[in-house]
């Protein structure tokens, strides 16, 4: 935190760039970077059966998701599916990651998509879940982003069953 003109000359890196000048040339990087590259990587990895990188992959995607170029690309690249898919994670965070993308991706043209019938009832399901987390990311995604009558609906519809404790959501 303290720090001398010295210790920080001699943190410069091999390119002579010094902080300031190095967080610059990374934020115009950054600005100035088209390539949906990262998007489809993390994309690609949410179907991966290594729970940690489909956990990094999801958090990663739930980072960027609230960027509205980001937002379309991975609701019209498939995203939501695959998202969805990860609400059925043995991994806690992978399942928060999952319900919170979802909700950054919504949007007025992907709403239906996001709130399928399938979902709501994962979701119904989850706000029963043992971790106050998940149940509370689950209600909020009932409670805000979905219409009551369809709530209503899949809650007759649909009857909770308690996982199994070997699939039961674990931190990782």
């Amino acid at each position: 935190m303290f720090t001398t003109n010295e210790r920080l000359k001699s943190r410069t890196g091999k390119n002579n760039v010094g902080r300031y000048e190095f967080l610059k040339q990374l934020t115009e990087e950054f600005k100035s970077t088209a390539s949906p590259g990262v998007l489809d990587i993390f994309l690609e990895h949410l179907t991966e059966e290594d729970v940690t990188l489909t956990r990094f992959a999801l958090g990663g995607l739930c980072n960027l998701a609230l960027d509205p170029e980001n937002k379309e690309y991975i609701n019209s690249s498939g995203g939501i599916s695959q998202i969805s898919n990860c609400l059925s994670s043995s991994c806690i965070e992978t399942v928060q990651y999952a319900v919170t993308s979802l909700m950054f991706l919504m949007t007025a043209k992907y709403k239906d998509e996001i709130t399928s019938d399938a979902n709501i009832a994962r979701m119904l399901e989850l706000s029963h879940h043992p971790d106050k987390r998940i149940q509370n990311l689950a209600v909020i995604f009932l409670d805000d982003y979905c219409h009551r009558d369809q709530v209503h609906r899949m809650r007759s519809n649909v009857t909770t069953i308690p996982l199994p404790g070997s699939q039961a959501p674990t931190p990782q």
